[in-house]
């Protein structure tokens, strides 16, 4: 699934639970199973909460995404996880 995530061109997460970015960080999707490979592997991610609004893109939502994930922002931006060391990849 990861490649194919990788190869699109955009992914749309549609938060459900959410009803405006003040929902944001709380929303369910944080803690599904898929999130990780969803969120990594395409280039362009963009959120829309439960009536259909855009919150905005993996990009333009990085610095707040950082905060619920912990995921490095230059990662979430493409930086290549395999340049990072152990430790790094594993938190």
């Amino acid at each position: 699934m990861y490649e194919w995530y990788r190869k699109s061109r955009i992914c749309y997460a549609y938060l459900q639970d959410c009803h405006g970015r003040q929902d944001f960080a709380q929303s369910r999707w944080w803690t599904r199973g898929w999130t990780l490979q969803e969120l990594l592997a395409p280039a362009v991610v963009k959120f829309y909460d439960a009536n259909g609004m855009e919150l905005g893109s993996k990009l333009s939502l990085q610095a707040q995404i950082t905060s619920i994930t912990g995921i490095d922002e230059e990662i979430l931006t493409g930086g290549s996880l395999f340049d990072r060391n152990v430790a790094v990849r594993i938190l």
